[in-house]
């Protein structure tokens, strides 16, 4: 991926940028993609980049998503994630 991200050094499936002092976060597994980011336009400048490449990409936003099994929750002060379905 380009656009300024890193990969992080304890795992290639995940890149990093920093952004006005907020970090945008790509994780990677085969083909799901999970971006988080405070600013939408962030995220939505991932899409872009990605559709820029790729063919149309199908998006889902909310405060609850799941992902590879678990459950992502954004609150005011940042995300949680549960494994519930592990359990």
């Amino acid at each position: 991926m380009q656009n300024s991200f890193k990969v992080c050094k304890s795992d290639e499936c995940v890149l990093v940028k920093k952004v006005n002092g907020k970090y945008v976060l790509v994780l990677l597994y085969v083909d799901d993609i999970l971006v988080m980011a405070e600013n939408a336009g962030e995220r939505y400048a991932v899409k872009d980049l990605l559709e820029s490449k790729y063919e149309k990409i199908t998006v889902t936003e909310g405060k609850r998503l799941p992902y590879l099994g678990m459950t992502i929750i954004k609150s005011d002060v940042g995300y949680e994630m549960c494994m519930g379905s592990y359990i």
